[in-house]
């Protein structure tokens, strides 16, 4: 589930049978808005709705189709309430599915998607995506915040077993720089450790 951080009345769910549904009242009511969304096959699962900070009525929806053999990445953008939806995938890959999709903390144009083996940054609000991380791996990507800073973190299962945590950070006028932080071995309680922090 996803609330709007402009208005807490307006929350957004996705389902696994691709159903996306919003509620302007807190969740008294509801409205199914996956009619708008076109070039996803029926039934698709919803991997992520994040809901922006850009407008009350402006989220993401994302989906990942590869239990049923389909690994093309689908992600999408509205700003009507789900009225109407934008493929928003220019730059991302065919082959890679999308998991997951969040916009980075008090700068709505700028976003993180992580897909099945990379993760994808966009400063110009998801109208492209450029490739920042790329090793193989399953992305997970989870954003916080520190007393200075927002902060996003990933973490990154490699294929051979190895977990890895990075950290985008402020740099370069507010555009986020991701670096690598630390790399726990895998099966070590560090590992663990890492993986439980991040909800993994």
């Amino acid at each position: 589930i996803g609330e709007s951080p402009l208005d807490g009345q307006v929350l957004w769910v996705g389902t696994d049978d691709g159903n996306v549904q919003v509620s302007r009242d807190g969740g008294a009511t509801w409205s199914e808005v996956s009619r708008g969304i076109q070039g996803v096959p029926s039934g698709t699962f919803v991997s992520r709705v994040v809901a922006s900070s850009a407008g009350r009525g402006v989220a993401y929806a994302t989906f990942d189709g590869h239990r049923s053999g389909d690994f093309e990445p689908y992600a999408f953008r509205t700003t009507d309430f789900g009225r109407t939806w934008a493929k928003v995938t220019a730059g991302l890959p065919s082959g890679d599915v999308v998991r997951t999709i969040h916009e980075y903390p008090g700068q709505p144009g700028v976003a993180f998607v992580g897909t099945e083996r990379a993760l994808f940054l966009t400063v110009d609000t998801a109208r492209t995506w450029t490739r920042r991380l790329a090793n193989g791996a399953q992305a997970e990507l989870r954003l916080e915040s520190s007393a200075t800073a927002a902060l996003g973190m990933l973490a990154v299962r490699q294929t051979d077993g190895a977990c890895e945590t990075w950290r985008a950070t402020d740099r370069f006028e507010g555009t986020p720089e991701v670096t690598r932080e630390l790399t726990p071995p895998s099966g070590t309680p560090g590992e663990t450790a890492v993986r439980r922090d991040l909800g993994l």
